[in-house]
């Protein structure tokens, strides 16, 4: 699941990883800017000022990633000297080592290892219990590093082998050089043969080398004080004295080093791990973080640095256990096997918000094993689960899962103007903007998708193995740590209140609360990217404390929308309502039947089911929706008919929702929202006569402007040409230059997740200088993108968020098809030919072409037996 380098959309069929990588050389004494940890947008500055205690203390927050190393800089203590990390949890596998074989200790205070090394076990450490052995284990270290890691220590180990390979071969030569020739007589040659052949053999075991890695013994037993206690022979010398005794990271809060005590300077790895023991001793795990990601998230969300306020995570009070989920053996890429048993062990420790910056494109929406066991989580233990969007923008509909589920608080990534000068160094100053890639809504059965929107990039701890103590990574991953951290302070307020919460009235306060501000298009707020607008903490607590004990505070309500006509995932029992193909977005009118049913915590009395009662107020947001004023909700549910009118709307991308209130108390903002995304078509090329292409021209951007088109390609079309033509725009006040845009083309087809239907792609277009005149050049890019006729294709181009200047796009797509009348051709070996129709709704220049790939032949058997079945099945039948 990586998106490596920077800010890059990840290959289709691979897991998504919200984030890209910037290295940032610190040094101690330089002074920070505040912005390099942002927290200001979001309020989190005031909210601290205003009350020092309510900093994250009394919270437990899960960081669902690669692992977090608790050496790294800001992570060894809260902010009232509490231990910030208290568990560590390797939910992978990756990390196990079997240690079933048993043994015990020699009469000379020795073990055999599994390596075959001798194991000496040093007098002082604590007894064994009683009745219990000593059990081992062996593992080798490039099971254990992360990848970068791997390929450091590889690279260390690589230069000092091939020092000592390099005098020993040159020692060699030299012999070879003063001593005899091979093709001397007798003894003499026989000699030089000798040292010819040694240094032959020299020269083939240096091209040959290869590194396996260290191989570490582990030894694992119980004490008399019933503490399992876990060493790993770092020193592969058997010297367990130099190496570190651990116990369970939550019994004793220590970890290791994957270090020799003698190691060279410049040669440590610097690599921390901690040890938990199963299956009464069977397994071991030793918890190495998988890469630097999940410890900047971490730090993003509580890391603590008494020296350096300004670089303190959002909430420096909290606490904090890392559930690695992002397996090792796969470069980092999270499982379901994992995630699932991370959301029982943060259940079973006592965890109140978890952060989760993965995610993937999911072909259905908001369900399956993991959204059944995050709902679980959710509704029934009451924790609160943050994750990123998702790092696929600018297209519609492009979150990842779990996001796009409902119990999820789905966070986008959002760039002030504060952070652009220390984060990123631009020598200009631009507006608050929504990154270009942070991912949009709605999901495929119209569910918003995004629920609050909050700073994307940090300077933040990472692992020590890097070799720096800070870096900076931009994403929905940073996003999302930045959300939960503000959602830390608001728990933290509460229980040092004494007050309860629930995530429906967290949700619902931060949600109503939320900030509004322009992003992305200019003055316009999109609300696909932005959500219910930027996370205000402040303002969430105020609504807590007015709202936070109205009888329907802790109520959720799920809504169920059925589009007439509508087969899609938009069609029935969609969480939204969604408009984008043309037999819909081109009525004049389209009905949808809306239900809402309350939902209260199953273990909740029924006296409160009976008792639930309220009438609400319907608010569209727009004039072409219109519905009912009012609908009496008991816990049974209740629906409305809800009418669109798409006809009065001009072409591109529309947002309105229908809000019902409390009509008792509407300041206590919306009970819940029905969000309806129409996409009306630019040009509607499968209608009759239509030409095969469609041109927009001299469209104007700035940094971070995106411009949707929405075409409606022939049908029979199978591929379409992209072009983009750039030219600096008048009176710009940037010279020309380069210019960076990124543009998605995008279809939802059934069956298919947005990656398997969609192209993104960020490229740098010359610019010529308008002063040259009309004369001037325009630069063209020019790229070929599948595509399926008559289903509705996105269209969204942008320029950069970081790339500056005005500039002017001519967008062209010209539609090509060709159709086989048979998917597969087959020879038949009884026939002389077959034959294969080729079908375009234009005049296509075809150059057939094709190759025998497979040979099948059918066979006759040669005899053939009748078997009665087996005794046992004859007896019980």
């Amino acid at each position: 699941s990586r998106a490596s380098g920077a800010e890059t959309a990840a290959p289709v069929g691979t897991t998504l990883e919200w984030y890209s990588i910037m290295t940032v050389t610190t040094t101690r004494a330089a002074a920070h800017e505040p912005a390099e940890q942002p927290k200001d947008e979001i309020g989190a500055s005031e909210f601290i000022r205003k009350y020092p205690s309510y900093d994250g203390r009394g919270i437990i927050v899960g960081v669902f990633d690669t692992g977090v190393d608790p050496g790294a800089p800001g992570l060894q203590t809260t902010s009232d000297g509490k231990p910030k990390m208290i568990d560590l949890v390797d939910c992978t596998g990756s990390g196990d080592v079997d240690t079933s074989k048993e043994t015990e200790l020699e009469a000379d205070g020795t073990l055999k290892g599994l390596s075959g090394r001798s194991l000496t076990v040093p007098a002082e450490w604590p007894d064994r219990a009683a009745g219990t052995k000593y059990r081992l284990g062996l593992k080798r270290a490039f099971e254990l590093y992360p990848r970068p890691l791997v390929a450091r220590v590889k690279a260390e180990r690589r230069r000092r082998h091939d020092e000592t390979q390099r005098a020993v071969a040159e020692e060699e030569r030299r012999k070879a050089a003063l001593g005899p020739l091979p093709t001397a007589e007798g003894e003499a040659g026989r000699k030089g043969a000798e040292l010819a052949a040694r240094v032959s053999a020299l020269d083939a075991c240096g091209k040959a080398y290869e590194d396996g890695g260290p191989v570490y013994d582990v030894l694992t037993y119980k004490d008399e004080s019933g503490v399992w206690r876990v060493c790993v022979d770092t020193s592969e010398r058997g010297a367990l004295g130099e190496a570190a005794l651990l116990a369970p990271f939550r019994v004793e809060g220590k970890y290791g080093t994957l270090d020799a005590a003698d190691a060279a300077s410049g040669a440590e790895t610097l690599c921390n791990f901690a040890v938990e023991v199963a299956a009464d001793g069977a397994r071991t795990t030793l918890c190495v973080d998988a890469g630097s990601h999940g410890t900047h998230v971490a730090g993003i969300i509580g890391a603590h640095f008494p020296d350096a306020p300004e670089l303190n995570g959002i909430a420096p009070g909290c606490q904090i256990v890392g559930f690695k989920i992002g397996d090792t053996r796969l470069d980092g890429m999270e499982t379901g096997t994992a995630l699932v048993r991370a959301l029982g062990a943060a259940i079973e420790r006592g965890v109140h918000i978890i952060n989760l910056s993965f995610g993937e494109y999911a072909k259905v929406d908001d369900i399956g094993r993991f959204t059944a066991a995050a709902n679980l989580a959710v509704h029934k233990h009451g924790l609160l689960f943050v994750t990123s969007a998702g790092n696929n923008g600018p297209a519609l509909s492009t979150g990842g899962a779990p996001g796009t589920s409902s119990c999820c608080i789905a966070v986008g990534a959002y760039c002030s103007s504060a952070m652009m000068g220390p984060q990123y160094s631009l020598r200009a100053k631009l507006a608050d903007i929504q990154y270009t890639w942070s991912s949009r809504g709605p999901s495929y059965d119209g569910h918003l998708n995004v629920s609050v929107s909050a700073p994307g990039g940090a300077i933040a701890p990472v692992p020590n193995w890097t070799l720096q103590g800070r870096q900076l990574m931009n994403g929905t991953s940073m996003a999302s740590p930045n959300a939960c951290g503000g959602i830390t302070l608001l728990l933290s307020a509460l229980a040092a209140r004494g007050e309860r919460w629930s995530p429906a009235s967290i949700r619902r306060a931060i949600e109503t609360t939320a900030l509004r501000t322009p992003n992305a298009t200019g003055s316009a707020v999109e609300v696909w990217a932005l959500g219910r607008g930027l996370l205000q903490v402040g303002a969430a607590l105020s609504w807590l404390e007015e709202h936070g004990g109205h009888a329907h505070c802790d109520v959720r309500f799920e809504l169920s929308a059925t589009t007439h006509g509508c087969s899609t995932a938009a069609g029935a029992g969609a969480r939204g309502v969604y408009l984008r193909e043309p037999q819909h977005s081109s009525a004049s009118e389209v009905g949808v039947d809306v239900f809402v049913r309350p939902r209260l915590h199953e273990e909740a009395p029924n006296a409160q089911r009976v008792s639930l009662d309220v009438g609400v107020t319907l608010q569209p947001s727009a004039p072409w929706l219109s519905c009912a004023p009012f609908l009496a909700l008991t816990h049974g549910g209740k629906g409305f008919n809800l009418k669109v009118s798409p006809g009065q709307l001009p072409p591109g991308a529309h947002y309105a929702e229908v809000a019902g209130h409390d009509s008792s108390s509407p300041r206590r903002g919306p009970l819940f929202s029905l969000p309806v995304t129409v996409c009306k078509p630019h040009a509607n090329l499968a209608a009759p006569h239509a030409p095969c292409h469609v041109a927009f021209e001299r469209v104007a951007f700035s940094p971070g402007h995106i411009e949707r088109r929405f075409v409606v390609p022939p049908r029979g079309a199978t591929w379409a040409t992209l072009t983009l033509r750039a030219r600096g725009a008048p009176r710009s006040r940037e010279p020309a230059g380069s210019v960076v845009y990124m543009y998605s083309l995008t279809q939802l087809l059934p069956q298919k997740h947005v990656g398997q239907s969609s192209e993104t792609r960020r490229v740098t277009m010359g610019v010529p200088d308008e002063a040259q005149g009309a004369g001037a050049p325009a630069t063209e890019y020019v790229s070929t993108v599948a595509c399926v006729g008559g289903v509705t294709l996105e269209v969204a181009v942008a320029q950069w968020w970081m790339s500056l200047g005005e500039t002017e796009l001519d967008v062209r797509l010209d539609f090509f098809g060709l159709s086989p009348s048979v998917e597969q051709l087959t020879l038949d070996g009884r026939t002389l030919f077959s034959s294969l129709e080729l079908h375009s709704f234009r005049r296509t220049s075809v150059e057939p072409e094709g190759s025998l790939k497979t040979l099948r032949r059918a066979c006759r058997p040669l005899q053939a037996k009748l078997v009665p079945p087996a005794r046992h099945r004859t007896a019980h039948a």
